[in-house]
């Protein structure tokens, strides 16, 4: 699309040579009523021509950041990995499981080079409560992180437009205001960013403008996200801890940020130099997007050192048996496995299962507050349509059934065979993960 719109640029600024330049009046003529045609055609008036004969724009380029071309602080032999000395950060500010800290490392170090690889993971920071520590992870990697652009709220638009041209590392607090689920076009644009060459395109004074929103983004809220964006994202569940072990991170104090600017400089400096392998080897327990997520980080981990290789990894496995925000036609599956196996039936009729699934999880109310395949519907109580519609994608419809031993008085009833679901259980159910490690998906309003 920028091609197209500069050569519509470029007609409008021959036809104005033409008309105004032309020693062959007929010829002027022509072109002025070309001219004036093309205009008429794009919605623009003889006043916007000084607008469309200017220049085009210089390619914006990132603002130089001072830290950038400053000395390196560890440039000798035996100097630290940048790995090790962004986790040393971490564990002075923040109290995080070991495998997180491993995770908020690497994605750390991952935004100053991740144009080198096809998807950028979004860093979820997720607590049941305010005061664990979410803000204080995002002023740290304020510091650190490539190009930072942090805020407490923040538009679609104003996203794509931020990413125009300078892709800079989102870091977005107090994502339970976004209203997500109600804001498709946001919840677009951050699925989008994910993958390389991921954009948007929008109507501008006619032209259609494409705006790529391939960028790091880290978010922070109460909950988690919706369910597409969660996989997307490696999810850190922040708790509160002990706060006069952590330090305090005053922002704006010179003396608390210089520390983390040497770190950050230490970044800049290491990647320079990095050898990555950008299909590094994966483990077995990674699959789909899940691997996707890791492989950015693994392969920086490899070019780091053995020691954070063996690390990377033993976090990735932590991540995929701890990952319990499955998504909900599994989840759904697997609570209907664990139905037909407690009664030990072939079939059950679509209201009954309903029924089970709703008395199955009434301790946390996932089934009787839904809210659809993408989790950013409505909540609303199941229903045997709403159960259709989340099968559908699987293959799965509901039949006519009649009871095994029929009489006169036998009522057909709708519902599903247990057979239907068998080689649906076989590709989606592991049988190394129980349902009971599905728990509620808390989604942001």
């Amino acid at each position: 699309m920028v091609a197209r719109k500069k050569t519509i640029r470029d007609r409008i600024r021959a036809l104005h040579a033409l008309a105004m330049g032309s020693p062959h009046e007929g010829e002027r003529e022509n072109a002025r009523r070309k001219l004036e045609a093309l205009l008429k055609r794009l919605g623009k008036t003889w006043n916007d021509l000084p607008e469309l004969l200017r220049p085009d724009d210089v390619a914006a380029q990132p603002a130089p950041d001072p830290r950038d071309s400053g000395p390196h602080p560890f440039d000798r032999a035996d100097a630290p990995t940048p790995a090790d000395t962004v986790r040393a950060m971490l564990e002075s500010y923040l109290s995080l499981a070991p495998h997180e800290y491993v995770a908020v490392t690497l994605w750390i170090v991952h935004t100053h080079i991740f144009d080198a690889f096809m998807v950028t993971p979004r860093l979820l920071l997720s607590s049941p409560v305010r005061g664990c520590g979410k803000t204080t992870l995002l002023d740290v990697a304020e510091r650190l992180v490539a190009r930072a652009e942090k805020s407490d709220n923040m538009s679609a638009a104003a996203i794509y437009h931020a990413l125009q041209g300078i892709p800079c590392t989102l870091l977005l607090d107090e994502a339970d205001n976004l209203e997500m689920s109600a804001k498709a076009v946001l919840r677009a644009v951050l699925n989008a960013g994910y993958r390389r060459g991921g954009a948007v395109s929008r109507m501008h004074r006619c032209e259609l403008v494409r705006f790529p929103v391939f960028a790091p983004v880290a978010l922070a809220g109460i909950g988690t996200l919706t369910l597409p964006l969660m996989s997307r994202s490696l999810v850190i569940h922040m708790r509160r801890a002990n706060p006069q072990m952590m330090k305090s991170l005053r922002r704006f104090d010179v003396a608390d940020t210089a520390d983390l600017d040497v770190v950050y400089s230490h970044i800049v400096h290491w990647i320079k130099d990095a050898r990555l392998n950008l299909n590094p080897e994966m483990p077995d327990e990674l699959h789909g997007r899940m691997a996707d997520n890791w492989r950015p980080l693994l392969a920086i981990a490899d070019a780091c050192s053995p020691a954070w290789s063996a690390l990377a990894r033993e976090a990735a496995i932590a991540f995929a048996r701890n990952d319990q925000d499955e998504d909900l036609g599994v989840l759904l599956l697997w609570h209907i496995r664990q139905i037909f196996d407690a009664r030990e039936v072939d079939r059950i009729g679509s209201k009954d299962l309903v029924r089970e699934l709703i008395a199955l999880d009434s301790a946390d109310g996932m089934w009787g507050e839904h809210r659809g395949v993408t989790g950013s519907e409505r909540p609303r109580r199941l229903t045997p349509n709403a159960l259709s519609r989340l099968l559908r994608p699987f293959g799965i419809k509901p039949r006519v059934l009649w009871p095994l031993e029929r009489t006169p008085a036998s009522k057909s009833a709708r519902g599903y065979l247990r057979a239907d679901f068998e080689p649906i259980w076989a590709s989606y159910c592991d049988e190394t993960v129980t349902p009971s490690q599905a728990k509620r998906l808390h989604v942001i309003k």
